[in-house]
């Protein structure tokens, strides 16, 4: 028997595929997303966000709509939303390879499994 979170996950990419070519050229591109990679694998919640503003960034998204589980987890979304605003400020030339060297250069560490 497949979980509940396993159904609504499906349901959910299923939906998002069935909708997807329902976007309308004026309209804009909302990315609703999360700390994916930051439960059980134990991703760093910062080092993720970054990947994924960055990665909406290069792809031209208009609005990203991250959703976090409570105020804590407000502050790494700030925090990443920050270091790119610095990267584009400090960067010549904001490329994938200057981005990539850039975040070596922080330093971002993995985190911890929270067991889920």
């Amino acid at each position: 028997m497949r979980s509940p979170t396993w159904c609504a996950r499906w349901s959910a990419a299923i939906a998002a595929k069935a909708v997807s070519g329902v976007h309308k050229p004026d309209e804009p591109v909302r990315l609703h997303t999360g700390f994916w990679g930051c439960g059980a694998f134990g991703g760093n919640r910062e080092f993720m966000t970054l990947m994924q503003l960055a990665a909406a960034f290069a792809a031209g998204i208009d609005e990203v709509v991250f959703h976090v589980p409570d105020a804590e987890g407000e502050m790494p979304v700030r925090e990443a939303s920050a270091a790119i605003e610095e990267f584009l400020r400090v960067s010549s030339a904001a490329t994938h390879p200057a981005l990539i060297a850039w975040v070596q250069r922080k330093g971002y560490s993995w985190g911890v499994s929270d067991g889920t």
